[in-house]
């Protein structure tokens, strides 16, 4: 299967596999896939899922023109976040467990405890972010 995603002047996605083409549109919620044969297949993209390309549109839009050293502290953010998330989850699943309620109380303090840690590691890293942005804005201009 070939795959092309949306460039700067393509804005759709296309697919080929075979005598098989897709073409998603962005600001479309609807696919069609065509064939050498006569039928047409209608695909429905959720609202999710075309969120999520704005999404990461906007964030392919934001990192142009970063330096790699700001293009990096905005991925170990993202990863923070996402490891803040996870452990926000892990904490809630923890609340509904049925254990001891000592060693249960030990895992929660415990999670709580990553989970302070990561939101210190974010607030540095968000530091770190602004700091870089004033430093290239200094020797830019």
């Amino acid at each position: 299967m070939n795959v092309t995603q949306s460039g700067p002047h393509t804005p759709f996605i296309s697919a080929t596999q075979g005598d098989q083409r897709v073409n998603i549109g962005p600001e479309t919620d609807t696919a069609v896939t065509k064939s050498t044969g006569s039928n047409r297949d209608m695909v429905t993209i959720s609202d999710e899922a075309r969120q999520k390309l704005r999404n990461e549109k906007s964030e392919e839009s934001d990192n142009s023109g970063d330096s790699p050293a700001i293009m990096k502290i905005k991925q170990t953010i993202e990863m923070l976040k996402e490891k803040i998330k996870a452990a926000q989850e892990q904490l809630e699943a923890l609340k509904q467990t049925d254990m001891d309620e000592e060693q249960k109380q030990k895992l929660l303090d415990g999670k709580r405890q990553e989970i302070m840690m990561l939101n210190s590691a974010l607030s540095e890293a968000n530091a770190a972010l602004t700091e870089a942005r004033e430093k290239e804005a200094k020797q830019g201009g």
